[in-house]
């Protein structure tokens, strides 16, 4: 778990990295490389500063830069935070299906999860997963909503998808 900024009204707002060999971790990249977001909330990533390390250099992305925080340590409240939910050295396949990308999905999300239902944050926004290769003893869902569902013991939920035009789509 991490700490909240403190005395900062703006929400914290919680990022799953979805299948890191998928589009996710390119998506999020792009999404807060602009500076304009940092005024509205304080965005943390959950997955790995290894993981966007790769991903920076990949996407060939030098202004993107980010904090990235352990267990116990503080958000900082004007940078993008990466906490690192795993430390292990992941073998990045960009396009590719695989365990580990299913498996560290998995782990992200759980991760957000854990620290929405402790109010750590306050709002998440999840990337796209595989559900072909996130499906495991705990996660045997057809998706992120099913899950949430699930995990917050809520009879009803609704995907919403927003564009910054102001179009906003809930799946029925």
């Amino acid at each position: 778990m991490f700490e909240r900024p403190q005395n900062d009204p703006r929400p914290v707002i919680g990022i799953s990295v979805g299948d890191l060999n998928g589009i996710g971790p390119e998506v999020i990249i792009k999404a807060l490389t602009s500076h304009a977001m940092n005024k509205y909330f304080v965005p943390v990533i959950f997955g790995s500063s290894k993981l966007f390390s790769f991903y920076k250099k990949h996407l060939n992305q030098e202004d993107f830069s980010f904090h990235q925080i352990n267990e116990g340590q503080a958000l900082h409240p004007r940078k993008i935070n990466v906490f690192n939910v795993w430390k292990d050295n992941v073998e990045v396949q960009p396009g590719k299906v695989t365990p580990q990308g299913g498996q560290y999905a998995f782990e992200s999300l759980e991760s957000a999860v854990q620290h929405l239902q402790q109010q750590r944050i306050d709002a998440l926004v999840t990337a796209p997963i595989n559900k072909h290769n996130i499906q495991r003893e705990d996660f045997t869902f057809a998706g992120h909503t099913e899950y949430l569902t699930n995990r917050f013991e809520v009879p009803d939920t609704l995907m919403l998808m927003c564009t910054a035009q102001g179009l906003r789509v809930g799946v029925v």
